[in-house]
């Protein structure tokens, strides 16, 4: 975790790199990713993904696409499947 960044309660990381200037919302679930210049609202979850200015809503899912994204609440992005 590279600050400044703001991780919510309930927020779980593995095998990520975050930062710098990252809010992830509590709850939200980040895995094999890279995420900096980020905003990520709650109960969101981030996999196998390169997110650089991104800003996620809260509820969505984000799998393995390219950065500079904006998704709005509940919106899943990618195949969570494979």
């Amino acid at each position: 975790i590279l600050p400044p960044c703001h991780i919510g309660e309930g927020v779980v990381i593995e095998r990520s790199v975050i930062g710098p200037h990252v809010t992830l919302g509590a709850g939200t679930v980040v895995t094999d990713s890279r995420v900096s210049n980020a905003l990520v609202a709650g109960e969101s979850r981030i996999e196998h993904a390169v997110l650089d200015g991104a800003m996620i809503g809260a509820h969505a899912a984000w799998h393995g696409h390219p950065d500079d994204a904006s998704i709005g609440d509940y919106c899943t992005v990618g195949n969570p499947q494979g």
